[in-house]
């Protein structure tokens, strides 16, 4: 596992370098699972765990979550990968019939608005293993460098609304409030054609480090990419 993450990186350099890069992966990965052992609740580890499962579902068939949004861009198609998924999660204070959840290396790029989108996604699936009607949703992020859970977002199906966790300011945004920030962030894309690579906007640190656009002519733009 831990070679095939290596490659994925595409990382071409000394042998020696190499290993030692593997070395302190393998660490990362053994603290994270050495986490999950000795705080399964605080892991929120459920009796079934699915994993990488792949999503792809055209915005009008969720309109039960996303109703502005799904009426106006129908064939527009979400694709992604959830990390993982966690059914049937014992608390104390009340089980949780489904936990998504998403691996990052660290806190640092995690982004709520992720977690709106994942918990709507699994709404309207209709996978045999996903309980179609749940009725507690919990979603975060499970940090592999500092072993723990970040950004806790609390998801209550049958009022449509969530709760950020230890968020500051407060923040508990319902379903219709994240489908109007969709819908706005959609026209903004497709109706004036507006794209701003990250690159080039004040305030940030070069861009996401995966975004094909750094490379090469941006398609919303026409503007050449940074290499």
């Amino acid at each position: 596992m831990v070679a095939r993450f290596v490659a994925d990186q595409k990382i071409r350099t000394r042998e020696a370098v190499r290993k030692s890069m593997v070395r302190a992966i393998a660490s990362e990965i053994i603290g994270y699972l050495d986490f999950e052992a000795t705080n399964p609740a605080k892991a929120c580890i459920g009796a079934r765990v699915i994993t990488e499962l792949p999503f792809s579902i055209e915005l009008g068939k969720m309109k039960k979550v996303l109703p502005l949004s799904g009426e106006k861009y129908a064939d527009l198609v979400f694709r992604g990968r959830i990390d993982r998924i966690d059914l049937k999660v014992s608390q104390k204070k009340g089980d949780l019939d489904l936990v998504v959840s998403d691996y990052k290396s660290s806190g640092s790029s995690a982004e709520w608005e992720q977690l709106w989108l994942y918990s709507l996604v699994l709404l309207a699936l209709e996978r045999p293993e996903i309980p179609a009607s749940p009725e507690s949703m919990r979603a975060f992020f499970r940090t592999i460098r500092k072993p723990g859970i970040s950004k806790v977002l609390e998801v209550h199906p049958r009022e449509k609304r969530m709760v950020q966790q230890r968020a500051r300011p407060k923040c508990e945004p319902d379903f219709a409030d994240v489908d109007q920030k969709l819908r706005e962030m959609l026209d903004r894309i497709f109706d004036g054609r507006v794209f701003e690579r990250a690159d080039l906007l004040e305030e940030t640190k070069g861009g996401c480090y995966l975004c094909p656009f750094k490379m090469g002519p941006c398609i919303m733009t026409g503007e050449g990419g940074s290499s």
